[in-house]
């Protein structure tokens, strides 16, 4: 299993559990200084990884910025699907903003509909 996965199982008694958990995981968090969008959308740079990236683009290889700042970070970038963005540091950029933490994400969003629903 890689970092970013989130695995439930067992009952619907013990999903409930489980996402309660994430759930006082990511409100101590918030407690922290963290605001939720920060906590919910993580994404990281990817470049093409060829010889024809930019010296701007290999510097900010794997570098982590949260959903929150994405258009502080870069103007220009154009969300694309629902976990990525095009970049966008300079015209022609090939350059990716990927979601890293997808998995946590949807379960505080369904633990949220769960607490909706009972």
């Amino acid at each position: 299993m890689s970092v970013n996965q989130l695995v439930l199982w067992g009952s619907l008694s013990s999903l409930a559990d489980q996402l309660e958990m994430v759930l006082r995981i990511n409100r101590a968090r918030e407690q922290e200084g963290y605001s939720a969008e920060e906590l919910e959308f993580l994404y990281v740079f990817v470049t093409m990884n060829d010889p024809d990236v930019c010296p701007s683009c290999a510097s900010l290889a794997g570098m982590e910025i949260s959903g929150a700042f994405i258009k502080q970070h870069f103007p220009y970038a154009v969300q694309f699907s629902s976990t990525e963005w095009f970049a966008q540091v300079h015209p022609h950029c090939r350059c990716v903003l990927r979601m890293i933490n997808e998995h946590a994400v949807c379960a505080v969003l369904l633990y949220g509909e769960l607490l909706m629903v009972t």
